[in-house]
């Protein structure tokens, strides 16, 4: 394990060198319009696209951790599956969402962003149900097939997430704004999920309330995803323009005064 390490990160590391940034980044980096404090600017000017960001990333990360955590507890604890058998359902949806996010993140590109990422919501939200209603012991092949849907319930939800993301913010503030949202996110999330999913079993005795809480946080990213906004690409080519506009004038402006100065003399 530890020789593959390096190699991990020289390959990420490849991975980020060879990836260039976008021509609004290229524009705004070549023209010296960096925010001077942009996390300042994000919490005044931008919050709204804020809550929007982190409250649609709510959804998929319980999600996940329920169909790749808390299905190992409960499979085997409460219905009494064997260790590998739940450790291979969880594996063979894995291996399906190597292609369904792709997927989901193209149809997301086709079509509306947000309905997409919503039906993904409200799949994953009633699918939880319906997993935990009709799967019982000794049925591995169920087992199999409900983590693999449930999984690309996810997959719909986390493939067109980046770029929903980034969308939410102004050129200026996306690369801050989608991080905050990210960071934000992660801790209201999927960190306290597998413990609330524990707390709720243990209070309760029955999957019925971790279900309630996976549909909530569905609610919360659907919430998310109304505050939200579509694609605009417009924005980004009326934003580059006026950089590039700018500049130009500042340019033709420089030119001029030297043109006048060396006519006066």
């Amino acid at each position: 394990m530890r020789s593959w390490f390096p190699r991990l990160v020289g390959f990420g590391l490849w991975i980020r060198l060879k990836l260039e940034d976008t021509p609004i980044f290229k524009a705004i980096e070549a023209h010296g319009e960096q925010p001077a404090a942009p996390v300042r600017e994000v919490f005044s000017k931008e919050l709204r696209p804020l809550i929007a960001a982190i409250l649609c990333r709510v959804g998929p990360d319980v999600l996940y951790a329920l169909f790749t955590v808390f299905t190992l507890t409960y499979g085997i604890q409460a219905l009494g599956y064997d260790r590998n058998q739940v450790l291979t359902a969880v594996l063979v949806g894995s291996a399906f969402q190597l292609f369904m996010i792709p997927l989901a993140g193209a149809v997301s590109d086709r079509f509306n962003r947000r309905l997409v990422y919503g039906a993904g919501a409200v799949v994953g939200a009633v699918w939880t149900f319906v997993f935990f209603g009709v799967l019982g012991g000794n049925n591995e092949p169920m087992l199999i097939v409900g983590i693999v849907l449930g999984l690309a319930a996810h997959s719909f939800m986390y493939g067109p997430q980046a770029a929903f993301i980034v969308e939410q913010f102004s050129p200026r503030l996306r690369s801050t704004g989608s991080s905050l949202a990210y960071t934000f996110a992660g801790v209201i999330g999927g960190a306290i999920a597998p413990l609330m999913f524990t707390v709720l079993l243990s209070q309760f005795g029955t999957w019925i309330p971790v279900a309630i809480y996976v549909a909530v946080a569905a609610a919360v990213t659907l919430a998310g995803l109304a505050l939200g906004r579509d694609n605009n690409t417009v924005e980004d080519q009326e934003y580059r323009l006026l950089l590039e506009g700018s500049a130009g004038s500042r340019e033709a402006g420089e030119a001029a005064r030297v043109s006048g100065a060396g006519e006066a003399r």
